[in-house]
């Protein structure tokens, strides 16, 4: 198992220094089925006003949506091209939000007293965090500042769909052999010239690797959905549906002091 490694790749953060990134972002995925589905998931798992935490909130998607909603929303993010992008949304939309430029390992010093609602981690942004350990202290921080019975959901991409494209086996079997060296865990990914920005990082799961990273850190798992090949809507079960699935998302929640 490798060592502790910095939870922020240096691909990462050319990717979130590069203003063209955020300028660009809405526009980029305008077309994604993914952006149309999961807005309509969350909103069916989070029906009732809250606190709402966004991490990785981006360009405030998701932050406008509940806040029009009348969710007291809070969104942080480590690019503060994004966050500006955020802040114009949520004036433009006459509604507020609190806007924290922070990393997602820093959740129980940004909130040490405050009790959330709702939190949402999507479009892979876990999968961006470096390192089994880090995403355990995301996870766990999280867990930390979300009130008993309090919901979270979140997406990663799902490793096994890899094995369905030439450049996908290609990335495994590499990862295989990194690995095997001890310089890479299992899963990380590195994304050639995506966005301008050369070998992204990003950590793709198995569906068993998710529901044991969301269990350890004390959360209860709800429901999880495996996306189709058009990830605008869930896959039948069946017996190859975790190869198959083209992403997971995954509602869990902290159970309640008298749950038995």
């Amino acid at each position: 198992m490798p060592g502790m490694v910095d939870a922020v790749q240096p691909s990462t953060w050319h990717y979130i220094r590069t203003p063209s990134v955020a300028r660009d972002y809405d526009t980029f995925f305008a077309p994604s089925n993914l952006f149309a589905f999961d807005s309509a998931l969350l909103a069916k798992w989070f029906a009732r006003p809250g606190r709402l935490l966004d991490l990785g909130c981006g360009t405030g998607r998701h932050l406008v949506q509940f806040a029009e909603r009348g969710f007291d929303v809070t969104g942080v993010d480590l690019s503060e091209s994004m966050l500006e992008i955020a802040r114009t949304k949520l004036a433009r939309a006459a509604v507020t939000g609190t806007l924290h430029h922070a990393n997602l390992l820093d959740l129980t010093r940004l909130f040490p007293r405050q009790h959330f609602d709702y939190a949402a981690c999507m479009f892979s942004t876990l999968g961006m965090v470096a390192g089994a350990r880090n995403r355990h202290r995301v996870l766990s921080g999280l867990r930390r500042v979300l009130r008993p019975g309090g919901r979270f959901a979140v997406h990663v991409h799902n490793r096994a769909r890899n094995w369905f494209s030439p450049e996908g086996q290609r990335f495994l079997l590499s990862n295989a052999v990194r690995w095997g060296l001890g310089r890479s865990e299992w899963g990380d990914k590195y994304l050639r010239w995506y966005r301008g920005i050369d070998d992204l990082f990003v950590h793709v799961f198995s569906r068993r690797e998710l529901e044991q990273a969301l269990t350890r850190a004390g959360f209860r798992i709800r429901e999880l959905v495996r996306l189709n090949a058009e990830r605008d809507a869930a896959l039948p079960s069946g017996l190859t549906v975790d190869w198959r699935a083209n992403g997971f998302i995954c509602l869990v929640e902290v159970p309640s002091p008298h749950d038995a």
